[in-house]
């Protein structure tokens, strides 16, 4: 669902939002950060936020074989840019269809993991909630984190956490309060995301969780 409907621009005039769309359009793409440096210095700027290299476009894409990924950048690429790979850079020589002497070595990145560490504390004064709730919470945040918890139609916080997006400590209360909320007197004591309880943690541009079920505790106080 969410990369269905981050493949709206295909047609788009935007070079960078079509190549976007067409990357999300692969089978089994699910996360897709652009990023582009059109001036001509790699040095860190309001222009070029990342250090990036001159005149150069970085796609950090998750999932997708590297064969399709290759040949969307070779399709659509314009003279002159570059594409860098990031920190896990991924490299697939593209040979032309039409001119099968043309052939060129197409450079993208997969994203670096950070493990998650979430600590939940429950209050259930009532004595409400179920003997699964851990394992109910831990599929809840999971599924909220991939964007596969709520529907787009119902408003915000529908498409999970980006690749380079920072993840508020408080907007894991969403998923959770999605499933305490259904048993009554049980609230948020606490929650600990990396050892923050406030403020969020921070992601490099190509920096994406890694929300495994097992590094999710959900305790009672």
């Amino acid at each position: 669902r969410v990369t269905r409907s981050k493949g709206v621009s295909i047609a788009s005039s935007n070079q960078m939002d079509s190549i976007t769309s067409k990357l999300y359009a692969l089978d089994d793409v699910s996360k897709v950060a652009p990023y582009e440096n059109s001036t001509s210095s790699e040095d860190v700027s309001d222009d070029n936020p990342y250090g990036l290299p001159a005149h150069s476009a970085t796609f950090i894409v998750e999932g997708g074989a590297v064969s399709d990924i290759a040949q969307v950048l070779y399709d659509n690429k314009n003279p002159g840019v570059y594409f860098n790979g990031g920190t896990n850079p991924v490299e697939y020589e593209v040979t032309s269809d039409v001119h099968t002497s043309n052939s060129m070595t197409i450079r993208f990145g997969r994203p670096d993991y950070v493990d998650i560490d979430l600590q939940v504390e429950l209050a259930d004064p009532s004595d409400s909630l179920p003997s699964n709730i851990q394992e109910l919470v831990r599929d809840a945040v999971v599924s909220f984190a991939s964007g596969d918890l709520i529907d787009e139609d119902q408003g915000f916080d529908s498409d999970g956490f980006d690749i380079g997006e920072d993840v508020p400590v408080r907007k894991l209360d969403t998923p959770i309060n999605q499933v305490v909320g259904q048993y009554s007197g049980a609230y948020i004591s606490a929650t600990t995301l990396n050892g923050l309880s406030t403020g969020v943690l921070s992601m490099d541009y190509n920096q994406i969780g890694s929300w495994v079920s097992d590094a999710i505790t959900v305790t009672l106080v």
